[in-house]
């Protein structure tokens, strides 16, 4: 017995969560989708940020493998990454970051 009212209750939730997905915000849930998909394609068809792709696929090659492919922890290589990238990466993000707290 304990088992039907955990299944009913159950199904009953689930009911409600489709309710409020499909029906009282379904056109706020689409368009939220339909921006996300938009700005992701503008973002893979912006050449700066392919660049910048292939630019972080190539640091990541370096950092994890050798010359002939093997994979390799290159401590140097991680070093300067902890060291002088993260810190100058994480300076030139805040302003950013926080310009869009603003924003909100």
């Amino acid at each position: 017995m304990l088992e039907e009212d955990c299944n009913r209750e159950g199904n009953e939730i689930r009911e409600s969560g489709r309710k409020f997905w499909e029906q009282k915000y379904k056109t706020q849930f689409d368009n939220l989708f339909d921006a996300i998909g938009k700005w992701f394609s503008a973002m893979g068809e912006d050449p700066l940020n392919k660049r910048f792709g292939e630019d972080w696929a190539s640091l990541t090659r370096d950092l994890l493998f050798d010359s002939e492919g093997s994979l390799k922890f290159k401590f140097e290589l991680w070093s300067d990454i902890r060291k002088v990238i993260l810190p100058t990466l994480v300076e030139e993000v805040r302003p950013v970051v926080k310009w869009l707290v603003q924003q909100v």
